[in-house]
């Protein structure tokens, strides 16, 4: 059986996705730090034997090992996922988007998991002039965290890092 690790599990799409794949007889592990993510959302999930909740931090990179250990497939929809930010706090975003980015794919390496989905979030706002707060009427830019290249960039990392071993299903979504 399919074994399952999903960070952010306690957000609204990671909780979303822990009660698909636990309909689906899937065994899953959340992993979330709670700093946005809601307990409520997770209720039915841990009421179901084959859901495991950790409370942890995609920082704490031993935490993180060994919570992911023995499973087949990642979900990392773990980040910090308030943009209006950004900008002021870039500090904020590269360590919650890309070092735990860079953390979970690590925490993979050790622990033998060889597949993984990265959910990306990026607001684009080129060509708007002002249309979106914040910006200047003078303005051409593309907005966004800046942790958000450098999570990408730690996807397109991944995607070197972690080449399949071989068989049909390596590619695949469970």
């Amino acid at each position: 059986m399919e074994k399952v690790f999903i960070t952010g599990a306690a957000g609204f799409i990671g909780s979303n996705l822990v009660d698909r794949l636990l309909a689906d007889g899937k065994t899953v592990v959340g992993y979330d730090n709670f700093s946005t993510g809601q307990n409520e959302f997770l209720e039915g999930a841990l009421k179901n034997p084959k859901f495991q909740l950790i409370h942890g931090d995609c920082l704490d990179l031993p935490a993180l090992t060994k919570a992911m250990t023995g499973c087949d497939f990642i979900f990392h929809f773990a980040a910090n996922a308030d943009v209006r930010f950004g900008l002021d706090h870039p500090g904020k975003d590269f360590q919650q988007n890309a070092q735990a980015s860079f953390n979970v794919l690590e925490a993979m390496r050790v622990s033998g998991v060889r597949r993984i989905t990265i959910a990306l979030v990026e607001l684009r706002a080129k060509g708007t002039k002002g249309v979106v707060d914040g910006l200047r009427p003078d303005m051409d830019v593309v907005v966004g965290p800046p942790g958000n290249e450098l999570r990408g960039r730690c996807q397109r990392l991944g995607e070197g890092h972690h080449q399949p071993t071989g068989g049909d299903d390596q590619d695949s979504a469970p």
